[in-house]
């Protein structure tokens, strides 16, 4: 028995690769929403949200962070690295020390307002306060 004709894979036309693909609808996931899905998945652990909202107020150390979320230096270390290869966290390196800071191509602030902008879609963080923006009416 012959097997019927399978139907080409489509490729990427810049990387010749599969075309990701929706595994309930079987429909291609555009690029930005696999991207996406990479920041959304980096914030979704409450420690990565404690160092996002340290990191609101300005760059800081491993070692200051570790201060701050009153935490181990290797779980602080472990949630930079997933941060940085998310994209949604920049390094900086001064002498022996490396600061992190918030990516600027993500991450914007207007008043009290700041958010990290996806493209796809915008995750709103309360101020580095504690106060969440008023809402909009």
């Amino acid at each position: 028995m012959t097997q019927p004709p399978s139907e080409p894979v489509p490729r990427d036309a810049k990387t010749a690769e599969p075309v990701p693909r929706d595994t309930k609808t079987a429909e291609p996931v555009p690029p930005d929403a696999e991207a996406c899905a990479v920041y959304l998945k980096a914030l979704g652990d409450p420690w990565r949200l404690k160092i996002i909202k340290g990191l609101q107020a300005g760059p800081l150390s491993v070692s200051d962070l570790t201060l701050l979320l009153e935490t181990e230096i290797a779980n602080v270390s472990h949630h930079l690295r997933v941060l940085f290869h998310a994209g949604l966290v920049t390094t900086q390196r001064d002498g022996k020390f490396v600061y992190y800071h918030l990516n600027r191509e993500l991450f914007h602030q207007a008043g009290v307002q700041q958010a990290f902008d996806f493209g796809c879609c915008r995750f709103e963080l309360p101020s580095a306060h504690g106060h969440a923006p008023p809402a909009n009416p």
